[in-house]
């Protein structure tokens, strides 16, 4: 009927000149005020499609539904489109000199007309798809549905604790069956009431017995699926409720931390100042006291007279002496000089309290002990398999090192089976950076229990955060970084022809120790780079010829060469 009439008002729109010769002027209003006759015809029709669409999906059709929803609503939506279109045409009409405005009308109706057609005719042809479907709802078929329920419920979908889409469709199918159920039980009660009031019937009675029965035995099972499908939700809504709370956690520990960090940061910025100040008033004070020094010689009596506190004159060892009482005087005879000296050590406290914390903080580790003794220590960086422990031996045999694998103290600590052991393996099978406490205690201990005062730590440390605790925990600076570059490529070449049965060479975990070095590991290397403390080797090289370049770096620590 909706296509015959956007037919009808198509031919309609294309003949109106010759229809309405007589009043041209009163065509382009004409037209318009039909199309918004048919703009609410559309509307009337487009409800009447969606309760249709609506009661398709309540029989269990959920995907042809979705797709029918979305169709049913393109006639509405294209001739609301043509309406705005003649709306402007009839707007700018003073200024449409190319066609005349009744032509641009026509052309905005039959366009309309055409594309809420071919909209009609796939609406129709989805509906004819319809009525050729078996008799098996597609809801029943789906992943959500209570009779096809998935192997675990971590497997199902949630929307912010709310049923999904098609759980909801699911509960309103069964919801109508069971109400269809319901009246078919009641008109099979009333047709066994009837033949058991007759003589006659006890063949139809026996089958509407059983009919009954089996009614009553679907509506149980309607109940048991609408009873699971609300048991999920509800766990849905719990685990929602629990994964917001933990985000609310995680949240406020965030925001306190964000404050700590800004906290921190204007305690560095004030000790900043704070330094630049101190530092100002102690310039400014030498500057004065070298001014006297030059304006008058210790021996003048110009000196002598400014030496004594004058009246009217602002000279704290004066005003102090001032409000003594009689008889406290020094020995000398001179109460001032006491003074003077008590005011030079509150103003140095007070300066020392307000900045220790700074100056502890910016001070730099330079001093290299460890417990009575005086040690070097040159760290080893490079990429998996770049060949550090090759060369850390050829070090130690000619020049004398003790050489710390963090690595192989690492892996032992992981063979003596304690639980710190149990805690780096699993961490080292994800691929993750050992915490740095453990691995700092570990070659603490190594270095004391060494007779050696000269150390090489290969594979250590991995980031920024193990290099400031190194520096921070054991008051030692390195006296050079030893860094081996080489590429990936043949890095992981290396590491795949190994064979020493260790745990973490394989595919996987080689590439995640690539990705952690490149991430972390290179931003300590530019750290010390800006400090000129980077030896750079090409590891890429045969052994020999690395060693060569190792020797040459290492020339000033060889036996003979004090």
């Amino acid at each position: 009927m909706y296509c015959i009439l956007l037919v009808g008002y198509a031919a309609v729109a294309v003949s109106v000149p010759w229809i309405f010769y007589i009043v041209p002027d009163m065509i382009p209003p004409l037209l318009c005020s039909s199309n918004v006759i048919l703009l609410i015809l559309t509307g009337i029709f487009q409800q009447y499609w969606v309760h249709q669409v609506r009661k398709v999906r309540l029989q269990g059709y959920y995907d042809f539904s979705k797709k029918l929803k979305h169709i049913a609503r393109l006639p509405f939506a294209t001739i609301a489109s043509g309406t705005a279109s003649m709306l402007l045409i009839m707007v700018w009409q003073p200024l449409v000199q190319i066609l005349s405005v009744s032509l641009l009308l026509r052309i905005a109706i039959v366009v309309e007309a055409t594309c809420a057609g071919c909209f009609m005719c796939l609406y129709l042809w989805h509906i004819h798809k319809y009525n050729s479907l078996d008799g098996r709802p597609d809801i029943l078929q789906s992943l959500y549905s209570a009779l096809q329920p998935s192997s675990t419920l971590e497997d199902q979908r949630y929307y912010d604790g709310s049923l999904s889409d098609q759980q909801m469709a699911l509960l309103q199918y069964q919801r109508e069956n069971i109400h269809y159920l319901s009246e078919e039980v009641l008109r099979l009660q009333e047709c066994l009431s009837k033949y058991q009031r007759s003589v006659v019937g006890s063949t139809q009675m026996n089958q509407v017995r059983s009919e009954l029965h089996l009614a009553r035995g679907l509506i149980d099972e309607k109940d048991s699926e609408i009873q699971w499908i609300c048991v999920s939700n509800k766990q849905y809504m719990e685990e929602n409720d629990r994964l917001r709370a933990i985000l609310g956690e995680w949240s406020a520990r965030a925001a306190k931390l964000e404050r700590a960090l800004e906290a921190d940061q204007m305690s560095s910025i004030e000790l900043r100042k704070n330094i630049a100040k101190f530092r100002g008033q102690t310039h400014k004070e030498q500057n004065t006291k070298k001014n006297r020094v030059r304006r008058a010689s210790p021996s003048s009596p110009l000196t002598a007279r400014r030496t004594r506190p004058r009246a009217g004159n602002w000279d704290f060892r004066s005003r102090i002496s001032s409000r003594l009482p009689r008889g406290q005087i020094s020995p000398s005879g001179k109460p001032w000089d006491r003074l003077w000296m008590l005011q030079q050590l509150l103003m140095g406290r007070r300066f020392v309290n307000h900045l220790a914390v700074g100056f502890a903080a910016v001070k730099e580790v330079t001093d290299s002990m460890l417990g009575d003794k005086k040690v070097t220590v040159v760290f080893v960086l490079g990429g998996p398999g770049s060949g550090k422990g090759t060369q850390c031996a050829n070090i130690v045999e000619h020049f004398g090192f003790t050489h710390l694998s963090a690595g192989d103290l690492l892996r032992a600590e992981i063979k003596s089976g304690s639980e710190n052991g149990t805690m780096i393996e699993n961490m080292i099978k994800e691929g993750k950076i050992v915490p740095s406490e453990v691995t700092i205690k570990l070659l603490q201990e190594a270095m004391i229990k060494s007779a050696n005062d000269r150390f090489l730590i290969d594979g250590f440390p991995r980031n920024e955060e193990n290099r400031a605790a190194f520096e921070n925990v054991t008051k030692i600076s390195p006296a050079f970084v030893l860094f081996f570059d080489c590429s990936e490529e043949e890095m992981e070449k290396r590491l795949l022809g190994r064979n020493e049965g260790r745990v973490d060479d394989n595919i996987e975990t080689i590439r995640k120790r690539f990705k952690v070095f490149v991430e972390s590991s290179l931003l300590v290397i530019e750290y010390y780079n800006a400090k000129a403390k980077v030896k750079k080797i090409d590891a890429a090289k045969p052994i020999p010829d690395v060693f060569e370049d190792v020797k040459a770096i290492f020339a000033p620590y060889a036996p003979n060469a004090a």
